[in-house]
């Protein structure tokens, strides 16, 4: 049952991290302790691990000052050492050589200009990674720079998160340095690229690092400003989620409006409203009847004659005295354009299926019917062969005008007119 109380517990509060505090911790019966004392022990635990972490940048300072002092009697150079320095922690500690980078580089700070960040290491007052933040901030920075920063950030960095920490130190480098802040962010903008990382569950984090603040900042900008557009449009996802998706959208070159629903069922609904598209109007043939005209007279099968051709059914001078399917030639130097071909060939392939040897259209007559005389049958004929002459010369008419049109916009020298 909890019981024990901080009071009843040895200093663990105010012991510096060390052996001593290492041995009190391991005794601790965390089972019966209370809140307040589970709480004490946390924080106890996190001093030891920086001191635990102070222990091992110093074992990597003390061997790095032991391979440059090699590199000095062999006459090797500093840089090629540092790598096989780098090479040496990585396989040690398991790291990559990115990350045995970094520990060698705050090794060597934390033991140069950063004293006090490394005795404030030491004694648990920071972890690694605010430690980190203060090397971070001031590599490439002059000594004397350095140290002034560090003087003032340090005293605060016990209560700030890591991050906080590092916007103090960037903030106190630009006011104490600004020609060197600025230096190094135009070196730090040459490096920027785009990193792909995989993720323990099946996802992966796509990021652009080093990029110029401004161009950052707007593009963010952008990206949020479309997400908010979507959100107040209706989409009910978070807006984390909808900015991510615009972003791909985006990269994806795809327009982050479609990831609208409200925009999504409104083209479908426009879809559903328009239906199929309607079935496109068949040309008219010369001589046919057009929508609303009288039909010709009922016929039955074998009723007409063979040969049995209406003689006004064509126009004289329109067509050949044999129709073999050969279009009649216009008179040279009368201009088409090309869009007028393929209403030409259209009527060429038309006037080919007519009947070899019959020029015209062959008109099939009915047969009398009861109570009918033979004067009104040939009455009912004079008048069809009327209303089909009258079909054809207007069929003729209008294409005529549309060649004079086509003609009148210029186009080849040639032109057919097919009846």
């Amino acid at each position: 049952m909890p019981g024990l109380d901080v009071e009843e517990l040895p200093g663990i509060s105010v012991t510096l991290p060390g052996p001593r505090l290492a041995g009190e911790l391991a005794d601790l019966p965390l089972g019966r302790l209370d809140e307040h004392a589970l709480v004490e022990a946390m924080r106890a635990a996190r001093r030891l691990t920086s001191w635990a972490e102070s222990l091992e940048l110093s074992a990597i300072a003390e061997l790095d000052r032991r391979r440059q002092a090699q590199a000095d009697r062999c006459g090797a150079w500093t840089v090629e050492m540092s790598r096989a320095l780098c090479d040496e922690i990585s396989a040690a500690l398991t790291l990559s050589g990115t990350a045995a980078a970094i520990q060698l580089g705050m090794a060597a700070m934390l033991e140069g200009p950063l004293l006090e960040t490394g005795r404030a290491l030491v004694e648990g007052r920071i972890d690694s990674r605010k430690a980190r933040a203060i090397c971070d901030g001031v590599l490439g920075v002059r000594h004397d720079i350095a140290r002034e920063v560090e003087a003032l950030v340090l005293p605060d960095a016990p209560r700030l998160t890591a991050r906080q920490l590092a916007v103090r130190v960037r903030k106190a480098i630009k006011d104490a340095d600004p020609e060197a802040y600025e230096r190094r962010r135009k070196a730090t903008e040459k490096g920027r690229r785009v990193e792909l990382y995989d993720n323990p569950d099946g996802t992966a984090d796509l990021a652009a690092r080093d990029l110029p603040a401004e161009d950052a900042d707007a593009a963010y900008n952008y990206v949020n400003a479309l997400a908010n557009a979507i959100k107040a449009d209706g989409d009910q996802r978070p807006i984390d989620t909808i900015r991510a998706d615009v972003l791909l959208e985006l990269l994806r070159g795809r327009h982050p409006a479609d990831l609208s629903p409200t925009a999504a069922a409104a083209d479908a609904d426009a879809d559903a409203e328009q239906g199929p598209p309607p079935p496109a109007e068949a040309t008219p043939e010369p001589g046919d009847p057009t929508p609303g005209d009288p039909a010709p007279a009922d016929s039955e099968p074998g009723d007409s004659e063979p040969g049995d051709t209406a003689p006004g059914d064509t126009a004289p001078g329109n067509t050949a005295p044999e129709d073999t399917g050969t279009p009649v030639a216009a008179p040279r130097g009368a201009e088409t354009e090309a869009a007028g071909e393929p209403a030409a060939m259209a009527a060429e392939a038309r006037a080919s299926q007519q009947a070899p040897g019959r020029p015209g259209r062959t008109r099939r007559t009915d047969s009398a019917r009861p109570g009918q005389t033979d004067g009104d049958t040939g009455r009912e004929d004079a008048a069809g062969r009327e209303e089909a002459a009258a079909i054809a010369r207007a069929a003729r008419d209008e294409l005529t005008d549309l060649l004079d049109r086509i003609r009148d916009q210029g186009g080849p020298a040639e032109r057919r007119l097919l009846i």
